[in-house]
Parts: C-alpha cells; sequence; structure tokens
C-alpha cells in the first residue's frame, strides 16, 4: 500500500485517520513511504498499538531480492484497487482488473491516435494518473 505524504502524523489529522482505515480494510498491508513519513508512522503505530502495522521505504523495498515466482494471472485478475472516498468520507477500493486497464490503455491510444512514436505526457484521469506506470509499461509493446 504506497503512502502518500502526511500532513499530520497523530490522530486528529483526517490524512492519517483515512489512511489507517484503508489500511484495515486492505487487510494490514505492508505499507511503502518515503523520507521522514517512515519513521514518524513507524513511531505513531507503536505508540498507538497498530500491533499489526509494517513499514518500509522505497530504498529498503529495492534492497529486497526479487521474487523467484509470480503468481498466475488472467485477464479478470485484479490488478489494483485505487482507493476512493471524495472530500470527507472513509476510503473505498475500487477493483481494476487487468482487462479493465487494458481496455482504458487501448481506448485512450484509439481515440488520440496514438502511434509507437508518441508520448502521452498527461493524464486523462485521476485514475489513469495512478495506472500511469502501467500504461507506459503496455503502450511501449500495444499494436493497434
Amino acid at each position: 500500500m504506497p503512502a502518500s505524504p502526511v500532513i499530520q502524523v497523530d490522530e486528529t489529522s483526517p490524512q492519517l485517520q483515512k489512511r489507517h482505515a484503508a489500511w484495515k480494510m486492505l487487510d494490514f498491508p505492508l505499507v511503502i513511504g518515503d523520507g521522514p513519513l517512515v519513521s514518524s508512522l513507524r513511531n505513531h503505530a507503536q505508540k498507538a498499538g497498530w500491533e499489526r502495522f509494517k513499514i518500509t521505504s522505497t530504498p529498503e523495498l529495492c534492497r529486497k531480492p526479487p521474487l523467484d515466482y509470480l503468481p498466475e494471472i488472467k485477464p479478470d485478475s485484479p490488478a489494483m484497487l485505487p482507493l476512493t472516498s471524495g472530500s470527507t468520507g472513509m476510503p473505498k477500493a475500487v477493483c481494476l482488473t487487468h482487462r479493465n486497464i487494458l481496455a482504458m490503455s487501448a481506448g485512450t491510444i484509439q481515440a488520440n491516435a496514438f502511434s509507437g512514436d508518441d508520448l502521452a505526457l498527461r493524464p486523462i484521469s485521476q485514475t489513469f494518473l495512478m495506472i500511469r506506470g502501467f500504461f507506459v509499461a503496455i503502450t511501449d509493446s500495444f499494436k493497434m
């Protein structure tokens, strides 16, 4: 679960409350953060009694050995769970499958008449922004 910067790391922070709710809803995943956020959240979680809380930084994660296996991935397998909550609600996960991401990418390529020589610099939607890394990987070898 990538952790975007939290302005305040205390129980009264709405950003922290939303991230804590998302962490619990997703069954306590590993949190990935950077900079001072890692130690701030680690300390807060310990004081607040978040027993299953684990956090690592991107550099720490990159030092780990790569996986020696990949699970079987089918078109309707979940690819990502973007969180949505609006400005005041608690987070809810939306399941995007590999098929969803490929269909969105294919539609974007077709609607904009992109070719292998094009580079999209501006995402089209918030969801697209979240999967821009997937889009780059897909369009690198995508043929219409």
